[in-house]
């Protein structure tokens, strides 16, 4: 899952619109910190990412070692870690359930609709339906149908609280986080080299 991450920001958000708690940008962060992690370890050489050329990815042939940013135990552990300085920053403990909470759904959201993960390293158990791999277009249409419920929640909540968005902003959080979910589906089961040279041809 990508912007089904991003969009579970806005559930905190919409109780906090006024940034007494934390800044919005750690609200982005917190779900989608396992796969910043991913990146570096990938950088440092401890996770994979297969293949290696983005353009030659999709989600059917995608395959991606990450036991330490994602397996439940490590990230589990990572989630508390986090979640207690970030609590201990802001002087907040409302804030540390916010921060576990978007750490650990992060997890869930994952083994329900994008890559299986195992328990820990140690272990060959893997979790999850793993549809990204087996039927991305599904996976791809959970997660479209996750974001317009998030989304669509989130907006009425601004409007009963008073403070509605503007219509500019709304079309910019539709197409960001529905529109690229949507067009995700591009290469589902075709790389983007692949879907160019068909396009090209």
């Amino acid at each position: 899952m990508i912007m089904g991450h991003y969009v579970t920001a806005l559930i905190p958000y919409a109780y906090d619109s006024n940034r007494k708690i934390a800044p919005f940008w750690l609200f982005l962060l917190l779900p989608q910190l396992a796969d910043f992690l991913m990146l570096a370890f990938v950088f440092m050489g401890y996770e994979s990412i297969s293949p290696e050329n983005f353009f030659k990815v999709s989600f059917m042939n995608m395959q991606a070692e990450m036991h330490f940013s994602h397996d439940i135990l490590p990230l589990a552990l990572t989630a508390v870690i986090v979640s207690a300085i970030v609590g201990l920053l802001f002087k907040s403990k409302r804030l540390f359930f916010i921060a576990l909470g978007l750490m650990l759904l992060h997890e869930v959201l994952d083994m329900l609709v994008g890559f299986k993960h195992f328990l820990s390293p140690n272990h060959t158990q893997a979790f999850g339906l793993g549809l990204y791999n087996t039927m991305p277009i599904l996976g791809i249409a959970f997660e479209t149908i996750f974001c317009i419920l998030i989304l669509s929640w989130y907006l009425r909540k601004r409007e009963r609280l008073g403070y509605p968005l503007k219509t500019s902003a709304k079309i910019i959080l539709w197409g960001t986080l529905v529109g690229t979910t949507i067009a995700m589906t591009l290469i589902a089961k075709v790389p983007l080299a692949s879907l160019i040279s068909l396009q090209l041809g």
